[in-house]
């Protein structure tokens, strides 16, 4: 189990694992609503899997950070997963590594990573390069907790204000100094993460369009594409199926175990 009292505090942070604090996990739902469109949490995901009941099974997996006066100010969630460490048995995305992890804890399976599910850092505490310490600190946790690897199907912080462009060419761009343009990429790469390739349907989100329309707070009048709010790529509405489909594309990172 991860063990965060010897981990180095982030400023005026501190982080524990759910295994460590379970009583603020009452107050994960409200953080990850402070930060993540609608539609990705309460949308019909491309998994059948209850994450709710899912991720505290692994409380040992989740990382909280916690400010001096004892408030959630952020959240790391992971799951273990069986993964042999070649890109071909990579999950295809997000929603994969989901339906990976609930079958492997079924079926008895080992588990040989751990897969970031997302870091969450609430509005208050922005700006002042908690990520990266999120970051440091689960790969504390997988090698602490006898991980392999530390996979991390990314989104890249800048691509939902472009979310006509593919993925690919996306990544190719640079910042004048020549490093990647997008931040989250970036920092991932400093920190020692290995880009491992992208997964062009990572997250499927459906729902009809009257539940778009709600979520989004905008008028849907018929088929066609339509940019969202956070979204990397548009959703694409089906009037006579009634039927709203919005398929994102993420970036596999692979960062060694701490500890």
């Amino acid at each position: 189990m991860t063990t965060m009292n010897d981990a180095q505090p982030i400023d005026e942070y501190t982080i524990a694992s759910l295994a460590e604090r379970p009583e603020l996990a009452a107050d994960v739902p409200g953080l990850l609503a402070s930060r993540w469109p609608a539609y990705m949490l309460i949308g019909r995901p491309g998994h059948e899997v209850d994450l709710d009941a899912l991720v505290p099974t692994f409380a040992e997996n989740q990382l909280l950070l916690i400010s001096a006066d004892d408030v959630l100010a952020g959240a790391a969630l992971t799951l273990p997963l069986p993964w042999d460490g070649t890109l071909g048995d990579l999950p295809a995305g997000w929603d994969d590594a989901v339906t990976r992890a609930a079958a492997s804890l079924e079926h008895g399976v080992p588990t040989t990573a751990i897969c970031a599910l997302s870091i969450t850092i609430a509005p208050h505490a922005t700006g002042r390069g908690l990520a990266a310490g999120m970051i440091r600190a689960m790969r504390r946790m997988t090698g602490d907790c006898g991980f392999g690897s530390l996979i991390v199907p990314l989104r890249p912080s800048r691509k939902a204000e472009y979310p006509l462009i593919p993925m690919e060419r996306y990544l190719a761009w640079r910042t004048p100094a020549g490093e990647d343009f997008d931040p989250w990429v970036r920092l991932h790469r400093r920190l020692g993460g290995e880009l491992l390739g992208i997964c062009p349907r990572s997250m499927t989100v459906t729902g009809s369009l009257e539940e778009w329309r709600d979520w989004l707070q905008q008028e849907i009048p018929g088929s066609g594409d339509y940019i969202l709010p956070g979204g990397l790529a548009p959703l694409t509405a089906d009037a006579d199926a009634d039927l709203g489909v919005y398929v994102e594309p993420n970036v596999w990172f692979r960062h060694d175990p701490e500890g």
